[in-house]
């Protein structure tokens, strides 16, 4: 990317811009007490005093951090449907729009362990959007440097040189950060990212969404056999509703039990059958042999010639 492509690029990401007015509320800041020193000065010099120590003059710190300023608004209201907020808005309004809209503190950004905590955790665009522009600010800006020094510092723990990371493509840039990163946290401990740069909550989210996924087929192949079951049952009613033989099927002979069922309606003949058909052994059986074969029960007469014999008590 060139240096005018860098200049010109809308500040897309949420840290990005939260930068840009951190950027921006600091050199309003250097500005006021720049303009202030001046005054102090120029009173001394009407009083004989000596002026400041060689080096720039207060005027020149002034006009420089108004530069900045200027700069770091154009940037926040390029392409913005609300430009000319960002360009007039005072430094404060600017800092509480980026609490409201993005939940981040731009006080907070140049602290080590805010900077590096994030970054630990953030899309890879996001990292490296947000050290081009600390990048671009660093010798403007003492928050930017803060914020390149971390996001460097960072960087040489994943094995990564920022300079390489820079010629690359944003996208390949992007890339190779998060793959470095997760190489960097996988042997000791789980890693926290995945490969798109999600945290370790964003997974979890994916896996159960993956699962209620699954669930969902589940049930909608249930539902399918349901279908299916419901369509073999009427299929299944209506050959039965038809006759043997206009289905072209032949019945079995009817065993005695049945014909006795069918041929008598006394109490008696009910018992009969229900005794056929529930004999304890093989009830077709039963009913179809002759009764010489059947067991008979043992009279007295019987019982006794048994005992004359010695066949029995």
């Amino acid at each position: 990317m060139s240096e005018h492509e860098q200049e010109s690029r809308e500040l897309e990401q949420n840290m990005e811009r939260a930068l840009a007015v951190a950027i921006a509320h600091g050199s309003s800041v250097i500005q006021s007490w720049a303009q202030l020193a001046a005054r102090r000065a120029a009173r001394r010099n009407q009083l004989g005093h000596h002026a400041m120590p060689t080096g720039e003059t207060a005027e020149q710190i002034a006009a420089s951090a108004h530069a900045v300023q200027q700069r770091a608004r154009g940037e926040l209201a390029l392409g913005r449907h609300d430009a000319n907020f960002w360009r007039e808005a005072s430094p404060e309004d600017l800092v509480d729009k980026i609490r409201t809209d993005y939940r981040i503190d731009p006080a907070r950004l140049g602290h080590r362990d805010h900077d590096r905590a994030w970054a630990e955790r953030a899309k890879g665009d996001e990292v490296m959007g947000l050290l081009a522009v600390a990048g671009r600010y660093a010798d403007d800006s003492a928050v930017a440097a803060g914020v390149r020094d971390n996001l460097t510092d960072l960087l040489a723990e994943y094995g990564l040189d920022p300079d390489e990371l820079m010629r690359m493509t944003p996208q390949q840039a992007a890339e190779r950060y998060v793959q470095s990163r997760a190489e960097y946290w996988a042997p000791a401990q789980p890693p926290t990212m995945t490969s798109d740069g999600r945290d370790a909550t964003d997974r979890k989210g994916a896996q159960v969404a993956a699962l209620l996924s699954g669930a969902q087929a589940a049930d909608d192949r249930a539902a399918i056999a349901d279908r299916n079951s419901t369509a073999h049952l009427e299929l299944a009613d209506s050959l039965d509703a038809s006759t043997p033989q206009a289905a072209g099927y032949t019945t079995a002979e009817p065993t005695r039990s049945e014909r006795v069922a069918q041929a008598s309606t006394t109490p008696a003949g009910q018992a009969a059958a229900r005794a056929a058909r529930d004999h304890p052994t093989n009830p077709r059986a039963a009913t179809a042999s002759s009764a010489r074969s059947q067991p008979r029960a043992r009279t007295g007469a019987t019982m006794g010639a048994d005992r004359e014999r010695g066949r029995g008590m």
